[in-house]
């Protein structure tokens, strides 16, 4: 990104939050920043939230729009009572999102989980997605790190003292990420109870539903009928998304790229935030460019009509 350009963090933005109620009855949480003419939805992984993009959205310019989302279940938005969280309910969620903004162009930005839920939009809806970002997503997940996400959560399903005790858990099963990042993920993950503790913003019954995701087969089909550019993004040490299945994404996709981020895990935009954003900011600049291109095109025959 250029040096000179200012950041949507530069002008002050801090997130307007939107509450949607789904078909369901339940409210998705969306917050919006910045003002620019092309959307761009992000869409976190499993068992966190909408929070683990806001050191990469303070750093887009200031004239992209960005949108978070927080699945059922996760952060703001409503828990399900009938524990609905399979992959096909947040696909829902996020097309009824899609409708209720009004996004007639949309550039989609996945991790792990939001990247399998990101796949199966743009595949869906092919002509509203401008370009997809899949950020270290397994399509097929080996049984071995699907124990190790599962235990993970059932273990930090618990009461907290402090956000310094949880930011201490953090610390110590993520030794590439910056330990301050990580204490502001910390505040961010927690919400307050009624005793003085803290507990994470996550259904427990996640851990139930776990793993809740389609067949493989699903995925990959998913991926072969996406039909706009694509940034296949892996961190150089993933235990979840393999180098070789990578590139077999890449293959396997119409117009996809594979980019890999030194020195980062799967959490890629926490490991290394600087990294994971000059590799998406360079495609994402590419996008909107063409975006506006594309929206200027479809404004033409009305001025012709006019003349």
């Amino acid at each position: 990104m250029d040096a000179e350009m200012t950041t949507i963090d530069e002008i002050g933005a801090t997130g307007q939050l939107i509450e949607i109620k789904g078909r369901d009855g339940g409210v998705s949480a969306v917050r919006r920043y910045g003002q620019g003419e092309v959307p761009h939805l992000f869409i976190h992984g499993f068992a966190e939230g909408s929070y683990v993009w806001r050191r990469t959205i303070s750093r887009l310019p200031a004239n992209a729009c960005a949108y978070t989302l927080d699945l059922r279940g996760h952060g703001e938005s409503d828990w399900c009572e009938n524990g609905q969280y399979e992959t096909v309910n947040h696909v829902h969620d996020t097309l009824h999102v899609m409708d209720v903004l009004g996004f007639d162009r949309v550039i989609l930005i996945g991790h792990s989980l939001g990247g399998k839920v990101a796949a199966r939009v743009a595949a869906l809806c092919r002509e509203r997605v401008a370009g997809l970002i899949i950020v270290d997503t397994e399509p097929d997940a080996d049984p071995v790190a699907k124990a190790h996400v599962g235990n993970a959560l059932q273990a930090s399903l618990q009461q907290y003292d402090s956000v310094a005790q949880y930011a201490e858990q953090l610390v110590a099963t993520r030794p590439l990420a910056p330990v301050a990042l990580l204490t502001e993920l910390a505040r961010d993950a927690l919400r307050p109870i009624k005793n003085g503790k803290f507990e994470l913003r996550a259904d427990p019954r996640l851990v139930t539903s776990y793993p809740f995701e389609e067949s493989g087969a699903e995925v990959w089909d998913s991926l072969a009928r996406v039909n706009c550019p694509s940034l296949i993004v892996r961190g150089a040490y993933s235990g979840i998304l393999s180098s070789s299945s990578a590139q077999r994404i890449v293959s396997h996709m119409r117009d996809a790229t594979l980019a890999i981020v030194a020195a980062a895990g799967h959490s890629v935009m926490i490991d290394n935030a600087e990294g994971f954003q000059a590799v998406i900011e360079a495609f994402l600049g590419k996008l909107r460019e063409a975006s506006l291109c594309y929206a200027k095109a479809s404004q033409e025959p009305s001025r012709s009509s006019k003349s």
